[in-house]
């Protein structure tokens, strides 16, 4: 398959590195440590998968990129009270401490003033790389594009509901139902109709 695709072989072996992470990686110091997890873990896919959905141009991979980037942003907001369960920590401790948030707050999971400003951040930093990974659908083969800007769609509507319920994920998990998914796909395809590289 790799070789089929023409997948740069170093790209699995990073995606199996960022899952490994998950045996003895519970906290992360700064943001830059996140971002390398988030890449090895969600951004390689988008390369993979990149080349198996055809591209026009390689400025169509710092993009995958960065599509990466914000769903695992997703997840972890969306999936905070599930990883304080299991005793994990994903936002950086830098930036716990620049809002005034304890690792005790999440894991007694106390949604804060001083939480809220935080999830308010994180989802904020996720938009602004769906943004950044919009732009590169363009350059996707046509028959490629409804499949990630469904992906794209949906995970941004997740960040929309969490802000909808006042950055709060400990009370419930912020998530679409089928028939949300379901009507996502016309418009999502109307807009791959007009995209332009």
């Amino acid at each position: 398959t790799l070789q089929h695709y023409s997948i740069p072989p170093h790209q699995p072996e990073e995606l199996i590195e960022g899952v490994l992470m998950d045996t003895y990686l519970d906290r992360f110091e700064t943001f830059d440590a996140l971002y390398t997890y988030c890449y090895k873990v969600a951004s390689v896919v988008g390369l993979m998968t990149s080349e198996i959905f055809r591209y026009s141009h390689s400025d169509a991979l710092p993009h995958a990129i960065d599509l990466g980037i914000a769903m695992q942003l997703t997840n972890i907001c969306r999936d905070i009270a599930e990883d304080a369960d299991r005793g994990r920590i994903y936002i950086p401790k830098s930036e716990l401490l620049e809002f005034g948030v304890s690792e005790e707050d999440i894991l007694q999971k106390k949604c804060t003033p001083a939480f809220q400003t935080l999830m308010k951040f994180q989802v904020e930093r996720a938009n602004a790389y769906y943004d950044s990974a919009d732009k590169g659908i363009p350059y996707l083969d046509k028959d490629s594009r409804l499949t990630v800007q469904l992906m794209s769609t949906n995970y941004r509507r997740i960040l929309n509901k969490l802000k909808s319920m006042n950055y709060d994920p400990f009370i419930e998990r912020a998530h679409l139902t089928f028939t949300e998914k379901l009507l996502a796909v016309p418009r999502a395809y109307l807009q791959t109709l007009t995209m332009k590289p």
